[in-house]
């Protein structure tokens, strides 16, 4: 499998390889002692581009559970001053003690040296308990250096839960140190593309010996990181950034997990009470087979809640969301399992990440890996996946942020992975109705009729920049015509097609001697999507897709068809990607058809050349032109 391949998994339980060959020099870097070297520096040796750069990341933890974090800077334009702003997450098991900060920047040939002030340091409520440190750094402009430390305490036993060590700039140095310090059964999962510079793990020389928790020294650097690329159609960049997460409970199996978070408060239903939703149950009719009760509760649920805003996978009490009419992600589909199971549905809370927040570990559950809940319910052998917390969720589709990979079922009897690829197709059609009359100009109709997510991000558009302003954009895309009498249909019933048309003209070619038409005018791919020669990470779709146009254009008699495309068909050895395209003239009428179908999900790096040159094949041929030549 795919993310077998990405983690690396390293256990505490594992005899430690003692590392004597000689360690790579870091920078020697103080906090609050910047070189007018450093402040000179005009570019990144790692990337030129770069409008900032990460010259030290440094944590260390002492045998004490003291943590110290030592961040340096480098802002070299302004697109980098959004690097002056950061944000720190507070964590239950870890106490900040203390924040400092400087601005460096050079003044007269001098180092002048700003530190933060208390009111450029900000604590902030997210949502029920948790809390962040939002920092803004003084006085920064191009050439200012940033030095930050954070000093936290561990409790004992736990230490941070990730250190990524690859940004989106530069990072010449990032370093994860622990001395001697005591771990409890804690399994550290490390990924990235790039190489460790130094990784070792040595045990206490005073102290050899092997007992469960042995006091370790630990190092972790990786040096020299140029920005990972976001390359396209990639599930997350978070699947490749260099990084390791850490799991303190001796790397739970999904099991073990599944069973201490159904005996919580926060999934068991006599602690998690949800009798209030007797009510919405006696509504339902009994007679009713199982999917229609489901679509029933779905409803009620959806158009009751609102959603704050918040994901998770951990609810709150349902009582007080119900009673606010509003929650969090988790309380909203924790509450759908609930007056499902009730009902007598065979259902479940599933846990998941989303693809912003990487996959999840295909073993172990890593607790930081886990944002988010949806709710299934099993019918007629199959699961059918649901996401209650916002209007525009259709049943049985989920959102485009939970298309994911897989997710792990909370049910007590059909606990596993649950596959989120939707099966079926997202499907745009279109279907042009076209006339030339005897001068050479073209009229006619566009139709337009798009299902699942293809119309969900149709629908998106329209309604963030209104009908008139998407109608204006459409036509930018085909500004050789003129579009008119913009028709919506469907826009609030979610669980219908996106049906839109235009009235169409052109008047380019009229009274050309020879006419030049691109065959397809709507949805056609104008761009080769990967332009890159080469690719580091896997080709990720996150649906199956169908494109389909169908276009008729009826000629006059004073104009005849004097060059055609070739109608061909191509597809991948394996059948996942097709494509069909036909012109065929016949009286005075051109038909054309093209139909795209893409299966396949996901492709490892070596079919990239492949993919690549399919759909240069496709953009080739949809913008082959049809010749017409006027006649006496």
């Amino acid at each position: 499998m795919l993310f077998r391949t990405i983690y690396t998994l390293l256990l505490i339980l594992c005899l430690f390889q003692v590392v004597t060959a000689q360690e790579p020099e870091g920078p020697s870097l103080v906090f609050g002692e910047v070189s007018i070297a450093e402040l000179k520096k005009p570019e990144s040796l790692i990337e030129e581009s770069a409008s900032a750069e990460i010259l030290g990341d440094y944590g260390y933890i002492n045998e004490r559970g003291k943590y110290t974090r030592f961040v340096r800077t480098k802002i070299f334009d302004q697109n980098g001053y959004e690097y002056a702003n950061i944000t720190i997450p507070q964590y239950k098991n870890a106490k900040i003690l203390n924040i400092k900060g400087f601005t460096h920047n050079l003044v007269d040939g001098k180092v002048e040296k700003i530190p933060l002030a208390e009111d450029q340091i900000i604590e902030e409520k997210v949502i029920n308990k948790q809390k962040v440190i939002k920092i803004t750094f003084p006085q920064v402009k191009p050439g200012s250096v940033l030095d930050l430390e954070v000093t936290k305490r561990f409790r004992p036993g736990y230490a941070i839960q990730q250190w990524v060590f690859q940004r989106e700039i530069p990072v010449v140095w990032s370093e994860l140190a622990m001395k001697n310090y005591q771990l409890q059964n804690v399994v550290f999962f490390s990924q990235g593309l790039e190489p460790y510079t130094i990784s070792t793990h040595e045990m206490d020389s005073k102290k050899r010996s092997y007992a469960l928790y042995n006091k370790m020294h630990h190092r972790w650097v990786r040096a020299n990181l140029k920005p990972l690329e976001n390359e396209p159609f990639i599930s997350s960049l978070n699947n490749y950034i260099a990084k390791i997460d850490f799991e303190y409970n001796g790397g739970r199996t999904y099991l073990m997990f599944s069973l201490g978070l159904l005996r919580s408060g926060f999934f068991n239903p006599i602690e998690n009470s949800s009798e209030f939703l007797d009510t919405i149950i006696a509504r339902v009719d009994t007679s009713k087979t199982e999917l229609e009760k489901a679509k029933e509760l779905f409803h009620m649920i959806r158009d009751t809640m609102k959603w704050n805003g918040y994901y998770g996978f951990l609810p709150d009490p349902l009582k007080e969301a119900w009673k606010k009419k509003s929650g969090d992600v988790p309380s909203i589909n924790f509450m759908l399992a609930e007056a499902m199971r009730k009902a007598g549905l065979d259902t479940a809370p599933i846990v998941i990440s989303t693809k912003e927040n990487g996959l999840l570990h295909p073993e172990y559950a890593v607790a930081n890996q886990l944002n988010y809940l949806i709710c299934g319910v099993y019918i007629d052998d199959k699961w059918i996946l649901l996401d209650a917390s916002d209007p525009a969720h259709q049943f049985g589709i989920l959102p485009y942020r939970c298309l994911n990979d897989k997710g792990w079922s909370l049910s007590p009897t059909k606990m596993g992975w649950v596959e989120l690829t939707p099966q079926g197709y997202a499907v745009s059609t279109s279907q042009a109705n076209l006339t030339l009359d005897e001068n050479g100009h073209l009229s006619g109709t566009l139709s337009n009729k798009f299902t699942n997510y293809i119309g969900f991000g149709e629908r998106e558009l329209i309604e963030e920049i209104g009908a008139k302003k998407f109608a204006e954009t459409e036509n930018e895309e085909i500004p050789e015509w003129l579009l008119s009498n913009f028709q919506v249909e469907n826009l609030k019933d979610y669980s219908l097609p996106l049906l839109t048309s235009y009235d169409l003209q052109n008047s380019e070619n009229e009274g050309n001697e020879l006419i030049y038409l691109e065959p397809i005018i709507y949805g056609k791919h104008k761009r080769q999507p990967f332009e890159s020669e080469t690719r580091t990470m896997p080709v990720n779709f996150p649906f199956r897709t169908m494109d389909r146009y169908f276009s008729m254009i009826t000629l006059p008699k004073n104009y005849v068809v004097d060059e055609l495309p070739k109608s061909q068909t191509f597809q991948m050895p394996d059948k996942d990607i097709f494509f069909q395209f036909s012109v065929t003239a016949e009286s005075n009428r051109i038909n054309i058809v093209s139909n795209f179908r893409m299966k396949g999900i996901d492709y490892p790096v070596e079919e990239y050349a492949a993919i690549k040159t399919f759909f240069e094949t496709v953009v080739n041929k949809q913008s082959e032109q049809i010749v017409l030549r006027r006649v006496e």
